[in-house]
């Protein structure tokens, strides 16, 4: 079992990947020349955003620090949003790689902190989180095999 700072600790990390999530889905939705796959992926970031503010909400209620400003690695993850977009090359199959992997990371840290077995309303809400991230890597691994056809 986590121990209660390491619960605060992991639901920051989730908190982290919902973040990335956001803005690797903002990105797929810029690159994507499709107008309902661009709406479709900027909705995934809309319920990035949600999910993001929901646990904030939940763990401002509980007294909990959700900031990590002021950590080293603070200043890593940063310069890693700041270069993500370059990074992830030209074409709308990098950031729809890297969204893929923002939820597959979600999905790996969601699933610890239920099997950890969290106070109301938090324990409900990510479960809730993990049957829309599952749907959304799902949608993503049609686009991914779509742009990957598309463009060999």
């Amino acid at each position: 079992m986590i121990g209660q700072t390491g619960i605060t600790n992991e639901i920051n990390v989730l908190v982290r990947y919902y973040f990335d999530g956001k803005e690797d889905y903002r990105l797929a939705s810029a690159r994507a020349p499709d107008k309902d796959q661009k709406d479709a992926l900027a909705h995934e970031c809309q319920v990035r955003e949600r999910m993001h503010q929901e646990l904030q909400e939940i763990e401002t209620t509980m007294n909990v620090e959700m900031s990590d400003n002021g950590h080293v690695s603070s200043d890593y993850k940063r310069d890693w949003e700041r270069l993500r977009g370059s990074i992830a090359g030209n074409g709308l199959e990098a950031a729809l790689k890297l969204a893929h992997a923002a939820d597959t990371h979600a999905i790996t840290q969601a699933e610890r902190l239920v099997q950890a077995g969290l106070p109301e309303p938090l324990q409900s809400t990510i479960q809730k989180h993990l049957g829309e991230l599952r749907s959304a890597v799902r949608q993503l691994d049609i686009w991914t095999s779509a742009e990957h056809q598309a463009t060999a």
